[in-house]
């Protein structure tokens, strides 16, 4: 539905203007420290409760991990996803946003393709 609408390229950029106004206002002054390490906190804990949910319902319906190790390695992925994975992954949607909006191409560079190499039939 959001991407119907079109917000779903804004989220990122939406979301960095939100936190960097709680930041800015509690450096000038204007709000407690305390929010800005409560929305901290709130966004690295329904990040973390949403992948937990994920571990929940994918080993409750498939049963895919022998190992209690193996869940609580995917439980530690997921405390660490919103702490660095998202916000490096909101920075690469924002230039991504600001290139399309501005029509510049991304930039690749050049690609060597090295692998499998043809066979010859018989």
């Amino acid at each position: 539905m959001s991407t119907k609408l079109g917000a779903d390229p804004l989220g990122p950029l939406i979301g960095g203007v939100g936190f960097a106004t709680v930041f800015l206002s509690s450096l000038l002054g204007f709000a407690p420290w305390s929010l800005f390490w409560l929305v901290v906190a709130a966004s690295a804990g329904l990040g973390f409760l949403n992948s937990a949910l994920a571990v929940l319902l994918e080993e409750s319906a498939y049963h895919r991990f022998s190992r209690t190790r193996d869940v609580l390695n995917l439980l530690a992925a997921g405390a660490i996803e919103p702490v660095w994975f998202h916000a490096a992954h909101a920075w690469w949607r924002t230039i991504g946003l600001v290139r399309a909006v501005t029509r510049r191409k991304a930039e690749w560079g050049t690609q060597q393709r090295s692998g499998f190499t043809p066979t010859r039939s018989r």
